[in-house]
């Protein structure tokens, strides 16, 4: 076992529970059988006094836990997940054993002895396969088996590469790539999507990411075609500009380093946030609040110097640019044409008529991708070991002709602005198949579909 490796082992058996070693070091579950961590287990194998080999063991990695209340309401009439089965030791026992003696190791074998196993499970209490998957549609339950069968690859396939040079290689790769990653790159997601982006972040799927800021700590970009259910009204009599998802990272705790603290930092800068640090550091559970927008009368209410904007407004008039951050023009995005401009600066420009809306988006959030000692990890990574993402052609910090070529940002802009909306239900397929459009624009290549692959990924963007 890795001793690295944050998983949690444990052990099932039947051994006898006279014995006071066995039973001081097990918790019963049903009649004989019991658990008990891997150390005892592997103590009780070396103790010579008692009669016991490691086969009498089944080890597990990991377990499933339900807060309080969880699991009787994923049982409920109103869901009905899971079902109560009333079984005795052995039945479990041997049911562990015979889908060990499968000896599945492909992803569609270990998930075909799983299945026989719940199905095994279901006939001893005369309950139909049939009348237990009745009240998921047909297309769903499809998707479920797929992201299973990707699921089962990803975490109980066995890895074949056993060199244990990973983070070595990995390390070499990004000293002899490229750095032309810079504020105002633009980044696309490749295909055929990975399995970790299918099962664990499906926002970045077909998505577009806006870089703002390369630093020696990390990579902070904006993803660009995600519309939300939220707008910010900026003029009367016009529609509302759609508030889009950034990112989970809190614009202020990215402007205020926080996603750099350790837990005793973030502990010292809040008190009232115990708890947010939860899935890692600087995110924040709670998305900003909607600020409310002045009149033309208020305005002068706004501190020029105000650097506490919940979001980040870019926009892309050169006029405007052109006058730059002191006289409210904004700071430019490298070459990409774009600026990232005050709120305060934004809104009057919007209200005097210098800006027009299709020239503005305003984002909630941001992405962002830390670095290690070595300059490992950031975007880098992402685009250069794992393929996940890769830059649009023209969009660098330095586009290999000595000037700037932003057609692909401007076309993505115009698609994203001319297309998309507040999210609504109505809305959805509309927005969804501007993002898709928007996304495709940005390709400079030809590459051959994977069927499975774009039909599965898709599924899961819009889920």
């Amino acid at each position: 076992l890795d001793e690295e490796a944050t998983t949690q082992y444990m052990c099932l058996h039947k051994l006898d529970s006279t014995d006071s070693e066995i039973a001081k070091a097990s918790s019963p579950l049903v009649e004989n059988l019991s658990c008990i961590s891997v150390e005892d287990a592997t103590s009780i194998c070396q103790n010579t006094n008692i009669n016991c080999q490691p086969t009498d063991f089944i080890t597990y990695g990991g377990f499933c836990a339900w807060r309080p209340g969880q699991l009787e309401r994923e049982m409920g009439a109103g869901r009905g997940e899971w079902v109560a089965i009333s079984v005795d030791a052995d039945f479990i026992w041997n049911e562990i054993l015979l889908q060990q003696q499968k000896k599945a190791s492909t992803a569609p074998g270990l998930i075909q002895a799983g299945t026989d196993m719940w199905r095994n499970f279901l006939h001893r209490i005369d309950r139909s396969e049939s009348s237990a998957i009745d009240r998921i549609p047909v297309g769903q339950l499809s998707f479920y088996d797929r992201m299973l069968e990707i699921w089962t690859e990803e975490n109980l396939c066995l890895d074949d590469d056993s060199g244990g040079g990973e983070e070595e290689e990995l390390t070499q790769l990004l000293k002899g790539a490229t750095n032309n990653i810079g504020s105002g790159t633009l980044i696309r997601a490749t295909t055929p999507v990975s399995n970790d982006m299918l099962l664990y972040d499906q926002g970045f799927i077909r998505s577009l990411l806006l870089v703002l800021e390369e630093t020696d700590d990390a990579t902070v970009g904006i993803l660009l075609n995600h519309p939300m259910s939220a707008a910010v009204e900026c003029l009367e009599n016009e529609s509302p500009l759609p508030l889009r998802y950034g990112g989970p990272i809190n614009v202020q705790a990215w402007k205020y380093g926080e996603y750099l603290y350790n837990d005793d930092d973030l502990e010292s800068i809040s008190d009232d946030e115990e708890g947010d640090d939860e899935m890692y550091e600087g995110f924040l559970d709670d998305g900003p609040s909607i600020p409310s927008i002045p009149d033309d009368e208020n305005h002068d209410t706004y501190d020029e110097d105000e650097e506490d904007d919940d979001f980040i407004w870019i926009h892309r008039d050169q006029l405007l640019g052109a006058k730059g951050i002191s006289d409210g023009g904004g700071s430019p995005l490298g070459i990409s044409g774009l600026w990232t401009i005050k709120q305060n600066d934004a809104i009057n420009a919007l209200q005097t008529g210098v800006l027009s809306q299709k020239d503005i988006m305003v984002f909630s959030g941001v992405c962002i991708w830390e670095k290690g000692d070595d300059n490992t990890g950031g975007l880098r990574e992402q685009i250069y070991a794992l393929q996940s993402f890769e830059i649009v052609q023209g969009s660098c910090v330095d586009d290999g002709r000595g000037g700037s070529n932003n057609n692909a940002v401007q076309a993505v802009w115009d698609i994203l602005t001319g297309r998309q909306s507040v999210l609504t239900k109505d809305s959805f397929e509309s927005n969804a198949k501007a993002a898709l459009d928007a996304w495709d624009s940005s390709s400079h290549h030809e590459s051959k579909p994977d069927t499975f692959r774009q039909e599965l990924s898709d599924a899961a963007l819009r889920a």
